[in-house]
């Protein structure tokens, strides 16, 4: 009666196991992915890569620009322009930001020309099709992103407040600076007593609704909602 070894029956099943799981991830590494373990976007369409792409919201409707350019050519390449093609959101404008060859550049880093936003967004909600424009040699590239809205919390607290506060305000406060004035002139064409309202930092937004941007959505002690497309 022929008798065979364990061992010699355990070499060739454990040859097939490694070879089916080398033959499954063959050499595609975990290490060699690209890692995007971020709250904000990432895309890397152009030749300059925009990474965490987020918006730091302050205020309602009001907040500025972060994330990381990263440059893997070996000429220079400058962000000069971030804009909404559906003009919901606007932007201040800014210096026009170098980004070295072979380098990176942290918008987060930026204290006294930050890229302010504003409009009608609040934590948890996200801008469609936000554009950065970059340019390489005098030839302009876009990338449209669908950029988050986070709240100054937790690990952004770290984030260096700017020098500068932004001189635009929200299109939703110019609005209602106009209903009211349009109203105030019905008034006073009919003899009544005309009466300026008292701002407000929540002027027409809804208090407590965070994806209408009220204050008390940014209270770091309360969850951020879910995400949710802006306007």
């Amino acid at each position: 009666m022929l008798h065979r070894r364990p061992t010699a029956i355990a070499a060739p099943v454990l040859g097939l196991v490694l070879a089916a799981s080398m033959s499954a991830c063959g050499f595609h590494y975990p290490t060699d992915r690209v890692n995007t373990i971020s709250a904000g976007v990432n895309n890397r369409t152009t030749t300059v890569d925009a990474l965490g792409i987020r918006i730091l919201a302050s205020a309602p409707g009001q907040g500025r620009l972060i994330g990381a350019l990263s440059n893997e050519r070996t000429t220079s390449a400058t962000l000069t322009k971030v804009s909404d093609p559906n003009d919901g959101i606007q932007v201040e404008p800014f210096k026009p930001i170098p980004i070295s060859a072979r380098g990176k550049y942290n918008l987060a880093t930026m204290v006294q020309d930050p890229i302010f936003i504003s409009g009608k967004f609040g934590p948890g909600q996200v801008v469609m099709g936000l554009q950065l424009t970059v340019e390489r040699g005098g030839q302009p590239e876009t990338m449209s992103l669908n950029v988050p809205v986070v709240k100054p919390c937790h690990f952004y607290t770290s984030v260096p407040t700017p020098t500068q506060q932004p001189t635009t305000r929200p299109s939703q406060r110019s609005q209602a600076g106009a209903t009211a004035s349009a109203k105030g002139s019905a008034h006073h064409a009919s003899g009544a007593p005309t009466t300026s309202p008292s701002p407000t930092s929540t002027d027409s937004y809804i208090p407590g609704d965070a994806n209408k941007g009220g204050t008390r959505a940014f209270a770091c002690s309360n969850p951020t909602p879910t995400t949710s497309p802006a306007g």
